[in-house]
């Protein structure tokens, strides 16, 4: 069974959207009626606006995975996080 990645979840990839975005120029460049080319070229601009905000989920989902990595490796360790409750990370807090 394969585990689940951004690779390989549908929508969760900005390759995948960058994929889309790609193809809706390519649908826009083809387009004889300007309304819809530009249409079109709007819907290319999204799927480019969502291939942006996944890469920032993706990095705030590794961060975040590494903070939890550390507080279960090293301050849980030192008591300082508790098992099931919010990371105690006093390093990282503002």
């Amino acid at each position: 069974m394969k585990s689940l990645n951004a690779d390989n979840v549908v929508g969760a990839n900005p390759k995948y959207w960058r994929n889309r975005a790609e193809e809706a120029r390519v649908v826009a460049d083809s387009m004889q009626d300007e309304q819809s080319k530009q249409l079109m070229f709007g819907v290319a601009n999204e799927y480019e606006r969502v291939a942006e905000l996944t890469e920032k989920r993706l990095k705030r989902s590794a961060i975040a995975w590494k903070a939890r990595r550390f507080c279960i490796v090293f301050a849980a360790a030192a008591g300082r996080c508790g098992v099931g409750a919010s990371w105690d990370l006093p390093i990282l807090s503002t």
